[in-house]
């Protein structure tokens, strides 16, 4: 638990990644306020939802990119640049998700794509 001294606390990613199996936590906090020894509780009870299974993404370049860079890679004629991987952060590439589905029978609000270059 970091923030135990301010008014914002949070549980460190550490807590799920110590116990993968555990789906359940019931988080319990006692607290004393130092001026006049206030006592107060705070529970909370957590419900680890589990990554969707089966599915697979496909990821597109941009147009006019293309995945593969070696002598035979084309050169953009305005730019000089070869026509290869997309460039970070300045061109958008499609991800196309399938497939998936969740054990708990949540809906699937939200794919996170990471990549690692």
């Amino acid at each position: 638990m970091i923030g135990h001294t301010k008014p914002n606390m949070v549980i460190v990613k550490q807590l799920f990644q110590d116990f993968p199996d555990v789906l359940e936590f019931h988080i319990k906090m006692n607290v004393v306020r130092v001026m006049d020894s206030e006592v107060g509780v705070g529970t909370m009870f957590l419900l680890i939802n589990t990554p969707p299974e089966g599915g697979t993404c496909t990821l597109t370049p941009p147009p006019n990119r293309v995945l593969v860079v070696d002598e035979t890679t084309p050169v953009d004629p305005e730019t000089g640049y070869l026509l290869r991987h997309g460039r970070t952060l300045t061109e958008d590439f499609y991800c196309d998700c399938k497939g998936f589905y969740d054990q708990q029978k949540d809906k699937i609000a939200k794919y996170s794509f990471f990549c690692e270059c």
